[in-house]
């Protein structure tokens, strides 16, 4: 039978010594073995049978053996770019927080929380406390600051919280002056928003006042550049809800897939998953990294490494980032505070090098490649 023959052609060709058997009859079992078997278990039985040296067929053997089985195969030679679009993945617009993220509001924000208190005959709160309370809206922060029982009575936390909240607006936002200290911004922030090329749309969703994130990003002097901005009290409902993203996107006229959302809270992110956008953490703010990340599609400790990550700066992406599919939740940038080099990104979780796990490392500026089979793509896993 010709499976039977073809065991034979193999253990003939598995015994023999390249240095016992002429150039002519190796190359004829081997043609011979290529008649019984495919292409491919040839070669597998050319390159596997036990020995240190492969058989030396000759280049019209091997011309023969090439005409009657390679298929023929197309290759993608190029290697794809680092980038792709203006923003990673080929967003088309960029959406920031405003307090812990583009602006350096703590001691502002602090000291007229605390005033606030003061005056209504509450207790101070600690720095730990008032940054657990900055990922709520204001009323609710200042409620809680106040240490009242939302469960106990909603009534009265919803009341005083209005009225604290109130005051403290018309404390914070008449405060605002970066001359002074008092809401600038991050170094580099001002030159990350210029560096946004003219055709992505760019627009501002805080929890704080609207009026609050229009008076930050006027003494910052970018407010032309901001297509949109609203704040908890003009919006259907604060974040964690995605009710002021999608409000964002739609008068920023892009799909909520289109649009990258940059927050330094855990309400930011889960506001971004729950519209749909892609979500980036940074860690200068109030809230720890281990806090961000269940909710992050990325994470950065510097504003260096945010440009990066948005693709802002292609001079610094020459050489693509260091990749690695293990280490941590979500893309950690954040470098010597994690025990890794700075350039270096980890992507993992449940998902694995699946879709989320890839859209990850594209977003990082990661070049992929990928070894699968088509049962892979054929289940929609890549």
């Amino acid at each position: 039978s010709s499976e039977g023959n073809g065991q034979i052609l193999h253990r003939l060709l598995a015994l023999m010594s390249p240095r016992q058997t002429r150039p002519s009859l190796q190359s004829f079992l081997f043609i011979a073995l290529c008649s019984f078997t495919s292409f491919p278990q040839a070669r597998a039985f050319q390159f596997g049978i036990g020995r240190n040296q492969r058989p030396d067929l000759s280049q019209k053997a091997a011309r023969v053996v090439n005409q009657r089985t390679t298929p023929t195969v197309t290759m993608k030679t190029a290697l794809p770019p680092t980038f792709s679009g203006p923003l990673c993945l080929g967003k088309k617009a960029v959406v920031f927080d405003i307090d812990g993220t583009l602006a350096d509001s703590f001691q502002l924000a602090f000291s007229a929380t605390n005033d606030v208190l003061q005056k209504n005959s509450y207790s101070v709160v600690t720095e730990e406390e008032y940054h657990y309370g900055s990922r709520f809206t204001t009323p609710i922060r200042m409620a809680t600051h106040a240490r009242l029982d939302r469960e106990k009575d909603t009534e009265q936390f919803n009341a005083v919280g209005k009225k604290l909240g109130q005051e403290f607006d018309d404390l914070y936002i008449g405060l605002v002056d970066p001359a002074k200290g008092n809401a600038g911004f991050y170094p580099g922030i001002f030159e990350l928003i210029q560096a946004i090329p003219g055709d992505v749309k760019v627009g501002a969703l805080t929890n704080a006042a609207v009026a609050y994130a229009e008076a930050v990003l006027s003494a910052n002097n970018v407010r032309d550049r901001f297509a949109s901005v609203h704040g908890a009290d003009d919006v259907a409902a604060a974040k964690p809800a995605p009710d002021g993203l999608l409000q964002c996107c739609s008068e920023l006229g892009v799909a909520p897939e289109h649009a990258i959302y940059v927050g330094d809270s855990p309400s930011d992110g889960a506001a971004a998953r729950a519209a749909g956008c892609m979500s980036l953490s940074v860690t200068w703010g109030a809230n720890p990294a281990e806090t961000l990340a269940a909710n992050s599609d990325g994470m950065v400790s510097t504003v260096r490494q945010l440009r990066s990550l948005l693709c802002l700066d292609p001079s610094q992406q020459q050489a693509p980032q260091r990749c690695s599919a293990a280490g941590s939740q979500g893309l950690d940038t954040a470098g010597e505070a994690r025990g890794r080099n700075s350039g270096q990104v980890a992507a993992s979780g449940a998902e694995g090098v699946h879709t989320r796990g890839i859209r990850r490392l594209k977003a990082a500026g990661c070049r992929i490649s990928i070894v699968t089979n088509q049962n892979a793509v054929a289940k929609g896993l890549l």
